[in-house]
This record gives structure tokens, sequence and C-alpha cells, in this order.
């Protein structure tokens, strides 16, 4: 069985902006911005990356 849960949540502007630029590394052009927040999530990504290439 799969569960799935939903959360709200109202960030301030600070955490906002974190947010915006963690979850846009995939996306943007210019790379500047990726020293700027956790390595985590993009760490994350390419192990998911790895995972549907094998």
């Amino acid at each position: 069985m799969e569960k799935a849960y939903w959360f709200r949540f109202y960030p301030t502007p600070e955490q906002e902006s974190l947010l915006r630029r963690t979850l846009g590394c995939v996306r943007q052009e210019e790379l500047d911005f990726l020293n700027e927040v956790s390595c985590v999530p993009l760490q994350q990504g390419l192990r998911h990356l790895q995972a549907l290439l094998i």
C-alpha cells in the first residue's frame, strides 16, 4: 500500500526565495546561483536520473 501526504506551508519571503532558487536549479541557464543553495536536491536529482537509466 502506498500513502501520500499533503502539506501546506507559508514560507517567509526569505524562505520562498531560497525555495525558488533551489527548485530552479535544474531549469535555469545561468548557473551562478547553484553555489547559493543546498547540494542535496541536486544530488538527489542525479540519483533519480541514474536510477532511470539503469
